[in-house]
């Protein structure tokens, strides 16, 4: 029994010598490929326009990044935020108001103007020509000017220039000759105008008739609020 508890004996204490004092190396995973994305700074609500001061960017496993994840700042700065965001979201493409999503009016108007529609007919309307993103003029014409008494004199002014058309409506019961029921030009439009132009609009559109006439793509020049009367047609 000697002479066999005795190897036996030796060999574990080289065992456990070994593997107290040898070191063993351990078994590293493999490093995950990461990606930078774009996140919110803070608690975002919708409808923001985006500032660099409210993004940053963030290292994210390539493996569990969401699909259409904005991985450029510049991609997201100076977007508007159709959806609250979360402090540290991931933001993406559908997050953000472009041409690939469909926004609501409000989404198009500028800061600080206010969308007003009007009733048009052919004739009042530019015989349905005029689409979203062009600019039109508003001609107020008065039919019987008190201003002139004892005398009233019709007059017509311009005043509105260049409103920018948000959108046009379409009446879905008008038929083509044929019968089809597609649309045909349009009953109304949408304008951008400052709450001041809105209210001198709406009192003139109660007082007298409005017409629009359209402007030239890239014409910005003024034509002032000149008054004309009867009296400016007659031959000098």
């Amino acid at each position: 029994m000697r002479y066999l508890l005795l190897p036996a004996l030796v060999g574990l204490l080289v065992t456990v010598a070994v593997y107290k004092y040898l070191p063993v190396p351990e078994t590293q995973a493999a490093p995950m490929e990461t990606v930078q994305v774009v996140v919110a700074k803070r608690p975002i609500p919708a409808r923001t326009l985006l500032t660099s001061e409210d993004v940053t960017v963030k290292e994210f496993p390539r493996d569990f990044l969401p699909k259409g994840a904005v991985t450029d700042v510049a991609d997201a700065v100076g977007k508007m935020t159709v959806a609250p965001l979360a402090e540290e979201e991931v933001i993406l493409k559908g997050h953000l108001a472009g041409p690939d999503v469909k926004l609501q009016l409000s989404f198009h108007i500028p800061k600080g103007y206010r969308a007003m529609s009007f009733g048009v007919s052919e004739t009042t309307g530019v015989a349905g020509f005029v689409e979203p993103g062009d600019r039109v003029d508003i001609i107020w014409t008065l039919a019987h000017d008190n201003q002139g008494f004892p005398e009233p004199k019709p007059r017509s002014q311009i005043v509105v220039e260049n409103a920018l058309v948000l959108a046009v409506g379409q009446d879905p019961t008008v038929r083509t000759k044929d019968g089809r029921g597609q649309l045909e030009g349009y009953t109304s439009l949408t304008l951008a105008l400052t709450p001041d132009e809105a209210l001198q609009v709406a009192l003139a559109g109660e007082e007298g008739t409005l017409r629009f006439v359209l402007r030239a793509a890239g014409d910005e020049g003024k034509a002032g609020k000149k008054v004309n009367t009867v009296g400016d047609l007659q031959p000098r």
